[in-house]
């Protein structure tokens, strides 16, 4: 329930869930199994909206680089796998 409505609601990552899961005390073995329920394409979606919107309040942001680590830092803050992420920059445009 907590891994359920954190991602939803709250658009968390995984590594940000299993953060807070081990924080409450919950056995890995639950935490594994919450994870799978996450559907991926689900997954992929909140993570590209998220890149998404973030990319566009940067619009004031000139410098490319500059904007790339705030939208990477955001995510990651969010609790998404930086193997994810950088990918995104390669279909974005400014």
């Amino acid at each position: 329930m907590f891994r359920r409505g954190h991602f939803r609601t709250k658009q968390w990552g995984k590594n940000k869930i299993v953060q807070a899961l081990k924080q409450k005390g919950v056995s890995p073995y639950c935490i594994k199994t919450g994870l799978k329920e996450i559907d991926e394409e689900d997954y992929e979606q909140t993570l590209q909206k998220l890149f998404t919107q973030k990319w566009e309040s940067l619009r004031g942001t000139s410098n490319r680089f500059a904007k790339m680590k705030k939208a990477t830092d955001y995510l990651l803050q969010k609790g998404f796998e930086s193997h994810l992420i950088q990918p995104l920059f390669n279909t974005s445009t400014d």
